[in-house]
Order: C-alpha cells, then structure tokens, then sequence
C-alpha cells in the first residue's frame, strides 16, 4: 500500500521532493482549517492526513521505510 501517502497528496509514487512540496502546500491552501470556516467539517482530518504524508516522503529516512512496506 505504498501509494497511499501519494495519493493523499495527489500525485503518483516516485515523486520527487520538489513535486512532493508543491502538492503539499496546493493543498495546504485550500484544506488548512482556518482556511475552512465550517465549510467542510472534516478538513482537520484531511488536512492532518496531507501534513502527515507530506513529513513521511519528505523525510529521507521515512520515506525509505514507507517504501519498503
């Protein structure tokens, strides 16, 4: 289930960093939760979903890890 944290940004495994970067703060924009103002009462989820996966594949360490799963 590699792709997951991918997919949770939006991109295809075997992004790079750069990629990884600019997806996480596209969607940052629209899913932070002060951005929200109750519009979508699970943006606290989806965002903290994106920030998680975006620490993983950031990581080089956890990513390597994440990968090998």
């Amino acid at each position: 289930m590699t792709a997951e944290l991918f997919a949770q940004l939006e991109l295809e495994p075997g992004a790079n960093r750069d990629q990884i970067r600019a997806a996480y703060f596209r969607l940052a924009k629209t899913l932070h939760p002060d951005r929200q103002a109750g519009d979508d009462p699970d943006a606290t989820e989806k965002f903290l979903a994106v920030q998680r996966a975006y620490e993983v594949l950031m990581d080089p360490e956890l990513r390597l890890e994440y990968e090998k799963a």
